[in-house]
């Protein structure tokens, strides 16, 4: 390679990186479709359609698309459906591996963490639990869990559960082993 200095000088961008890159240092990729979760707020939005998806300290949110348009613009909005994340405290998330149709984000306290493989076309949202407590939160009403009553207090246990929302959704948890799901306020 050519040694000679470059002849253009050297700028510092107003906006530098965030700790959300985790480990990896300059030169950092741009132009990422998941550059979102890199940049300014954690709150930012990411399209991996079918869902929009965020990364925030609550964790993994999901949405289906809400599709606003008017005769001169359309845009999707983004309403948090799902919410994985866990009953301790997660914090911020960190970048922690990408390809080209792919980004790995990870929550991390200590030897505690919480991984979620983020994918171009994914039919799953997904995350992985280290040591910590599994949490799903929604802003919607719980109508029933497998097909029974899904009240505040009630208990269901199993590895594959449906819940049935009043938005008319239907989101599928999946477990490795079985768990206790308890539904609260």
């Amino acid at each position: 390679l050519d040694s000679t200095p470059s002849p253009w000088p050297t700028v510092s961008h107003g906006l530098a990186p965030s700790p959300r890159w985790g480990s990896f240092s300059a030169p950092l990729t741009t132009n990422r479709w998941w550059q979102n979760l890199t940049l300014g707020s954690t709150e930012q939005t990411i399209n991996a359609l079918p869902y929009l998806i965020r990364a925030t300290s609550a964790g993994l949110q999901g949405c289906t698309p809400i599709k606003t348009f008017a005769q001169t613009f359309i845009f999707t909005a983004f309403n948090a459906d799902v919410t994985l994340g866990a009953q301790e405290t997660l914090g911020a998330s960190t970048v922690s591996d990408f390809a080209d149709l792919s980004v790995t984000v990870q929550w991390r306290d200590g030897a505690r963490s919480m991984t979620a493989p983020i994918v171009q076309g994914m039919p799953y949202l997904t995350t992985s639990y280290e040591d910590y407590t599994p949490r799903m939160e929604t802003v919607h009403a719980i109508l029933s869990v497998n097909g029974s009553g899904a009240g505040i207090g009630s208990v269901h246990t199993g590895a594959r559960f449906e819940v049935f929302m009043n938005t008319n959704q239907t989101w599928v948890l999946y477990a490795s082993s079985p768990l206790t799901l308890t539904l609260d306020s």
